[in-house]
C-alpha cells in the first residue's frame, strides 16, 4: 500500500515537474520568437535585443508587463516609428495609461496612427481622449493658445506629430500632470505584486532558455526517427490487416 502510494506521488510529482518545465520552455520559446519578430521589424539583431532589454527593464518599473510594452513598441515600429523612439514613447504612454491595459493599447494605436500620418487628426484625438488624455489640452498649456485656436490648427492639419510627441513628453515630465504615475502605482500592493511577477517571469525565461537546447536536441532526434517509425507502423498495419482477413476467412465456414 505504501509502495503504491509512493509510486503515485512520484508519478504526480513527475507530471507536475514536466508541466512546469514545459511552461518554462514555452516562455523561453515565446521570447525567442519575439526576438526574431523584433529583429525583422528593426532590421538589426543588436537593435532588437537592446529594444527588448530596455522594455523588459521598464516593465519592472511600471505596472505593465514586458509583453504589453513590447507589443506597444512593435505597433509603433510597424507604423514607422524608430525602435529607440518607440521605447521613449512607451515610457510616456505607460505613465498616462496609469496601469490600465486597455487605455495603453488605445493610446498606443492612436499615437502610432498620428505618427504615420505625420500630424494630429480628429480621429486620433477622439481615441486619445477616450483613453484619458487630450493632447490638445497639453498643447494649449504649452503654447498659451486657446483650445479653439488649437482645434482650428488641428483641423487645418497644422499640428505635427512632433508636437503631439512633445505633448506626451511634457505631460509626463517634471510638473506634468502624469509625472511619476508609474512609480506611485508601483508602491501600491498591486504594483509590488506586478514587479514580483515580472521578476519571476524573467527567471522563468532564463531557466526555460537553459532547457530549450536539450529539448530541441530531443525533438530533432524524434523528427529524424519519424520516417522509420512511420515505416514500422505501416508494416504493422499491413500485418494486422492480413491477420484480421485470415481470421475472418478461417471463421467463415463455422459461421455458415
Amino acid at each position: 500500500m505504501a509502495v503504491g502510494k509512493s509510486i503515485t506521488l512520484a508519478m504526480m510529482g513527475g507530471t507536475a515537474a514536466g508541466a512546469g518545465a514545459g511552461a518554462l520552455m514555452k516562455m523561453a520559446a515565446d521570447a525567442e520568437q519575439l526576438a526574431i519578430q523584433m529583429e525583422v521589424l528593426t532590421g538589426s539583431a543588436e537593435m532588437a535585443a537592446a529594444t527588448i532589454a530596455e522594455l523588459r527593464k521598464m516593465a519592472t518599473e511600471s505596472p505593465f508587463g514586458a509583453e504589453q510594452l513590447i507589443a506597444g513598441a512593435k505597433t509603433m515600429i510597424q507604423f514607422g516609428v524608430s525602435a529607440d523612439k518607440a521605447v521613449q514613447h512607451m515610457r510616456s504612454l505607460s505613465e498616462i495609461a496609469a496601469g490600465d491595459t486597455q487605455r495603453l493599447e488605445s493610446l498606443t494605436l492612436a499615437f502610432s496612427q498620428s505618427a504615420a500620418a505625420g500630424r494630429l487628426m480628429g480621429q486620433d484625438v477622439l481615441q486619445m481622449v477616450n483613453a484619458g488624455f487630450n493632447p490638445m489640452l497639453e498643447i494649449s498649456r504649452k503654447t498659451g493658445e486657446s483650445m479653439l485656436e488649437v482645434k482650428k490648427r488641428m483641423e487645418q492639419g497644422a499640428i505635427s506629430f512632433s508636437e503631439v510627441s512633445a505633448a506626451f513628453q511634457s505631460a509626463t515630465s517634471e510638473c506634468g500632470r502624469f509625472n511619476g504615475m508609474n512609480s506611485r502605482i508601483m508602491e501600491t500592493t498591486s504594483g509590488k505584486f506586478a514587479r514580483m511577477t515580472e521578476n519571476l517571469r524573467d527567471i522563468g525565461r532564463m531557466i526555460g532558455g537553459i532547457l530549450i537546447p536539450h529539448f530541441a536536441t530531443l525533438t530533432q532526434v524524434v523528427i529524424d526517427a519519424l520516417p522509420a517509425v512511420i515505416k514500422i507502423g505501416q508494416t504493422l498495419g499491413t500485418a494486422l490487416v492480413a491477420a484480421v482477413k485470415a481470421f475472418i476467412a478461417a471463421m467463415q465456414p463455422a459461421i455458415e
